[in-house]
């Protein structure tokens, strides 16, 4: 039974190890990737108001009706499997009589003319609407997507001109919402599709260990008599640590050269918040590298196994070569692992397609973060410009990579906001710099 307790010890430790290698050689080996499969929704995108002008059916305002078609196609292009996409033009009007302002229009400062032989039937506005825009949409859609008309007619409460009213006033009257909000064309999309996103554990943890057992009388190949030993490990160029913060891999056998040494595990913990990180430094692979922690350090194998963080077996325990370099921390650390996003492993260092070789570990690039309301804003206050907007110059672009989005070309207040400053912080900040600007 495995001890309920987090300070686990060596041989428990290795006993749990063990369970993951057998599971691994009896084909237990589960890879990290999950693909999640979303299904289309349905969603309405209704045409701005003023879309068509009173009374008017054929014609259009283009420009609004083609932001609305371009949001829609973006929606589609999110669920490109498994498409049988129908677009209903849905179309409404009220019972507001309507005239017909295609074939006898206004003009000038003309009264218009409200005479009953310019009048409309009741329905048909939204029905010559939904017409029109069928056959436009059939130019913007692709190819594949149906469209059909769904007309509602004339919806809402009946209506009837109040006597004694002057044009003016029946305009108002009719603009009143009661009867407005029966007055749309949308674009319904209904039918299906789907996507699939490969979906990452974002975590995962690499153990080193050596086991007793492993040397043996008639092979000692593996034995461990070395005290020169202590060994760490990036991840993209981010150095790597125990959950206690330790970056050391100590493998020192500690009982002298002569014997080979104690069983010793070391787990390295890559949270998902530090995954992230070093997913920035290169978005799609995880090159693991490792180097000495000691001015001289053996050249022997270390061996390595990779759990994501739900203890499935991404790398069984592997000796894995340094390519026998006699290692120190003055030279670089050597490749060892390279592993895609969800951490699967590519290649392996000494296998085809990872020779080891000496590798110059990725700098860090410094990069600006608000560690306090002083010095950290004061250098987003130096950015602003004679114009009071605040622009980050070329050459800083980088190092303001996290924040430029929030910031550049924002008013001082509007960049604050953007950031999440709080008022408190802004009435500290203002206190610093008149502390500065008094030279105090």
């Amino acid at each position: 039974m495995i001890k309920q307790s987090w300070n686990l010890n060596i041989d428990e430790k290795l006993r749990i190890l063990s369970l993951h290698e057998t599971a691994t050689k009896n084909l237990y080996l589960i890879k990290e990737q999950t693909v999640q499969t979303k299904s289309l929704e349905p969603k309405k995108f209704v045409l701005p108001n003023n879309s068509f002008g009173g009374g008017k059916y054929l014609n259009f305002d283009r420009a609004a009706v083609d932001g609305v078609i371009n949001q829609l196609n973006q929606y589609l292009k999110g669920y490109p499997q498994n498409q049988k996409i129908n677009v209903e033009v849905e179309a409404s009007e009220s019972k507001v009589t309507n005239y017909d302002r295609e074939k006898f229009p206004s003009t000038g400062n003309a009264v218009i003319d409200y005479s009953d032989d310019k009048k409309m039937p009741a329905g048909s506005l939204s029905k010559l609407r939904g017409e029109t825009l069928k056959k436009y949409l059939e130019t913007k859609l692709p190819k594949n997507v149906s469209i059909t008309i769904k007309d509602l007619g004339a919806q809402g409460p009946d209506w009837k001109i109040p006597q004694g009213k002057t044009p003016s006033e029946v305009a108002k009257l009719a603009n009143d919402p009661k009867y407005t909000q029966y007055q749309y064309v949308s674009f319904n999309i209904v039918g299906s599709g789907e996507s699939q996103e490969e979906i990452c554990d974002l975590g995962f943890s690499i153990i080193v260990d050596y086991r007793k057992e492993w040397c043996r009388k008639d092979d000692d190949s593996k034995c461990h008599r070395c005290n020169n030993a202590v060994f760490r490990m990036w991840a993209n160029g981010i150095q790597l640590t125990t959950k206690d913060g330790d970056v050391n891999i100590n493998l020192n056998n500690d009982i002298g050269s002569d014997k080979s040494g104690p069983s010793v595990v070391v787990e390295l913990v890559v949270s998902k918040e530090q995954k992230k990180l070093i997913l920035e430094e290169n978005p799609e692979e995880i090159l693991i590298t490792y180097g000495c922690a000691l001015e001289d350090c053996h050249s022997d194998p270390a061996h390595v196994t990779i759990l994501n963080s739900k203890g499935q077996v991404l790398l069984p325990g592997t000796f894995l070569t340094t390519g026998n370099v006699r290692m120190s921390n003055k030279n670089a650390p050597v490749k060892l692992l390279k592993l895609d996003k969800c951490g699967k492993v590519i290649s392996v260092a000494g296998q085809e397609g990872m020779e080891p070789d000496i590798i110059k570990p990725t700098p860090k690039i410094k990069r600006y973060k608000i560690v306090d309301y002083g010095k950290s804003l004061y250098e987003l206050y130096q950015l602003i410009g004679s114009d009071g907007l605040i622009r980050v110059p070329q050459d800083k672009a980088e190092y303001f990579k996290y924040v430029i989005k929030q910031i550049n070309g924002k008013t001082w207040d509007e960049a604050l906001d953007a950031l999440g400053i709080e008022g408190w912080a802004k009435r500290d900040f203002k206190k610093y710099l008149k502390s500065l600007q008094s030279g105090q």
